[in-house]
């Protein structure tokens, strides 16, 4: 058999691992270098180099910088990384804060080391991407695959990799004991004989791997052939069946040692969910103490224009199902008022109050739910809530959507992905809510930090020009 290749793609990830790790250190010593002419950190600055360092290695390994997918293509992998290094920096000024340490640094210097450190990461990058060309160009970097199993399920892994964009994966062939009942060839893959043929052609031809594409249900058939290729030199994978094709892209976990496939993970969880707290938690306190003046004013004006509280409570899903009440700065006559309303069409005007009107025009009646962000209720950007008996005409939501209560999987949110992409909270029609809920669901899926930055970027612009859609 062909000697085997010196590269591989999880050697590379976990160089590049490793390098990050050094070039976010290695930053922080030229920052300080920089604004003190000095290698020699001071003792608190050693701390907090260390602390960086250790969360930049927990950070990039979490967030799964290092996958192929991820390392391949360049604008994943920016991406991610721009996600993990705002990560990062709101870990460090949460415990930062938490801790009152943060007057002991220099700005100049922490500021120094995030740009040095992205420059640095963001070269890494450019150079392995200008090494990955050369090594796919040598060859060096090529995944010969041959898959077993012409049937169905064969024939739909062979159409997978045809139809994916990548130089690295080479169909070796296909190969199927029942000769008599499979056609020569899949598409432009032939195949190529029996599974005997197969470890003939392991002797004499360079392949990485074999994928066994059979129907689970083939037991026996299935045991048979991983006895055979038991001894072969080579990474032998058991395709997944039929489901799988239909939920791309996800992972498998062990479960007292079985392997099992996640179909449906929790959005945010784990280390994401710490993310999103800190994210919540640092910005809205932020953001309330930029506010405080001009909430002050919208209080008092509130109350001289008409009896009756200030701040009026909405009965609202939130996650999980949960119900909660959502705090908004009271836009309606007091007889108006209604904690619990069903419709999703737009408020009536003619119940509002003039500067009512003001304030749900500007999207200011929204200012006190940062309240229900800091007790944990809701997050600054996530699907907006609904009152719990929402409708569309005569219609409830989820008789209309049949996924409506995915978008509780996570914490509903002051603005979101479909506030910002034109869809309004007035719509009554089923076509408005149908697009509305499912840039709710892409938000559940695509949840990330980064993601979140972007909406809120997003957010003034599309208050300012907002309009009904119907």
């Amino acid at each position: 058999m062909a000697d085997k290749k010196l590269l591989s793609i999880p050697a590379i990830g976990k160089t590049l691992q490793v390098a990050d790790v050094v070039l976010v250190t290695v930053a922080g010593f030229l920052a300080y270098y920089a604004r003190f002419s000095t290698f020699l950190p001071d003792s608190a600055s050693a701390y907090l180099i260390l602390f960086v360092t250790v969360a930049a290695a927990n950070v990039f390994h979490l967030l799964k910088l290092y996958d192929y997918e991820r390392i391949t293509r360049e604008p994943m992998q920016l991406q991610r990384l721009g996600t993990a290094l705002l990560t990062i920096a709101f870990l460090t000024l949460a415990v930062g804060y938490l801790t009152m340490t943060s007057d002991m640094f220099s700005r100049v210097w922490v500021s120094a080391w995030g740009l040095i450190s992205i420059v640095l990461l963001v070269a890494a990058r450019l150079f392995l991407r200008f090494k990955f060309r050369r090594w796919q160009a040598k060859g060096l970097l090529t995944r010969r695959i041959a898959v077993v199993g012409a049937g169905r399920q064969g024939q739909r892994v062979v159409r997978h990799f045809s139809e994916t964009v990548d130089p690295s994966v080479v169909l070796a062939g296909v190969f199927d004991d029942r000769r008599s009942r499979v056609p020569n060839q899949i598409g432009d893959t032939p195949i190529r004989g029996t599974v005997d043929d197969l470890l003939k052609v392991l002797e004499s031809e360079p392949v990485d791997e074999v994928i066994i594409a059979l129907p689970w249900s083939a037991e026996s058939r299935l045991l048979e052939l991983l006895q055979k290729l038991r001894s072969a030199p080579v990474h032998v994978r058991l395709s997944p069946d039929a489901i799988a094709f239909r939920f791309p892209h996800r992972t498998s976990s062990a479960m007292q040692g079985v392997n099992m496939l996640n179909v449906f993970d929790r959005p945010v969880s784990e280390w994401s969910s710490i993310a999103k707290r800190i994210e919540d938690q640092v910005l809205s306190v932020l953001i309330l103490l930029f506010v405080a003046p001009l909430a002050l004013v919208v209080a008092l004006a509130i109350k001289i224009e008409s009896r009756g509280p200030i701040v009026s409570r909405q009965r609202r899903f939130g996650f999980d199902n949960e119900p909660y009440d959502a705090l908004i700065f009271r836009t309606h006559r007091l007889e108006a008022v209604h904690g619990d309303a069903g419709s999703a069409g737009a408020p009536n005007l003619q119940r509002m109050t003039r500067f009512g009107r003001v304030l749900w025009q500007a999207g200011l009646d929204q200012l006190p739910q940062f309240f229900n962000v800091l007790r944990g209720e809701m997050s600054i950007v996530g699907p907006r809530a609904l009152a719990r008996k929402a409708t569309a005409g005569e219609f409830p939501y989820e008789e209309i959507v049949t996924e409506y209560f995915v978008r509780h999987r996570i914490k509903p949110g002051i603005t979101g992905w479909a506030q910002v992409s034109g869809c309004s909270d007035e719509t009554q029609s089923r076509d408005g809510i149908e697009r509305r809920i499912e840039y709710d669901l892409e938000y559940v899926e695509r949840w990330s930090v980064w993601f979140d930055l972007k909406i809120m970027l997003m957010t003034p612009v599309a208050v300012l020009f907002r309009k009904g859609n119907h």
